[in-house]
């Protein structure tokens, strides 16, 4: 949806950088929950957003499978509570 010509409510964009987010959207920004794909690197973010960055909860997947459930804040990842090993 558009809203004032800037990405407003729930949707779906893909970059020409190869990153498709789905989620919320606010005022053009990722904001509130969302999935973040990187085709390029094969890795993937799916929680909480503000302003187009991480922030809150989060669970990173990396190519090989392994991921990680932690917080962020600002982009920033701070603290990882728990990883998980895809061949355990």
């Amino acid at each position: 949806m558009w809203e004032r010509g800037m990405k407003h409510g729930w949707g779906t964009c893909i970059t020409a950088n190869e990153e498709e987010y789905t989620g919320d959207w606010v005022d053009g920004h990722m904001e509130g929950a969302g999935m973040l794909c990187n085709y390029r690197t094969g890795e993937a973010y799916v929680g909480d957003f503000k302003k187009s960055k991480y922030h809150g909860l989060g669970k990173f997947v990396k190519k090989n499978g392994d991921s990680s459930l932690g917080y962020s804040e600002n982009g920033k990842y701070l603290l990882a509570s728990m990883f998980f090993n895809k061949n355990v």
